[in-house]
């Protein structure tokens, strides 16, 4: 899916609007869809460095076509419109944020609440935030990867499922099987603090 710059105008013209709470940032940002005040409402968790408004594509049918109200969020300090500094990224941080934001939708909303954690580390995110007691009527991740699809790996498929059998195999015959591998130095901004895990 090629992702289209927002037309913000247009999004509002069809039941789009930003809601602001306070958490750990004084201003938390909610992407919001209402499609009625009695609907299931969800709350969708993105990659930690985006603005949700990027990624507006890949959940806009959750309330257009599925009848959620939809609470899309920017929750990392610093991040797309969500308040504070970058150096604010931690995870007691955005889990205050979030909390925020489900109390928002508890006294709001109906409490037929649901989790999407989507993209790797927006799916991990929302995993752990399963795990702070928060009542969810059901969880969903999904991540770009498509099943059998093995194109992001630069490999023709026959090759990546010949290699993959030969794997399996490997670890029948050893089950301690490992590779010892380093990852390569970082670069960029902070690289000194990357480094210093290796």
């Amino acid at each position: 899916m090629k992702i289209h710059p927002l037309n913000e105008e247009a999004i509002r013209e069809i039941g789009w609007s930003d809601i602001y709470v306070s958490g750990y940032s004084e201003k938390v940002h909610i992407f919001h869809y209402l499609a009625g005040v009695n609907s299931k409402n969800i709350i969708v968790l993105h990659t930690p460095v985006t603005a949700v408004k990027n990624c507006y594509e890949c959940y806009e049918q959750l309330g257009r076509i599925y009848g959620f109200n939809v609470f899309a969020v920017d929750y990392v300090p610093g991040e797309g419109e969500c308040s504070g500094e970058t150096q604010d990224f931690t995870l007691l941080n955005m889990v205050a944020n979030l909390d925020a934001v489900y109390e928002y939708v508890c006294d709001h909303f109906s409490d037929d609440i649901h989790l999407l954690g989507y993209t790797g580390a927006g799916g991990i995110m929302a995993q752990y935030y399963l795990g702070t007691g928060r009542k969810f009527k059901s969880f969903a991740q999904f991540a770009c990867g498509i099943y059998g699809d093995t194109t992001p790996l630069g490999l023709p498929k026959a090759f990546a499922k010949s290699a993959m059998g030969i794997l399996r195999l490997l670890v029948k015959i050893k089950p301690t099987l490992s590779m010892a591998f380093t990852p390569p130095a970082a670069k960029g901004y902070h690289a000194e603090l990357e480094v210093s895990f290796l």
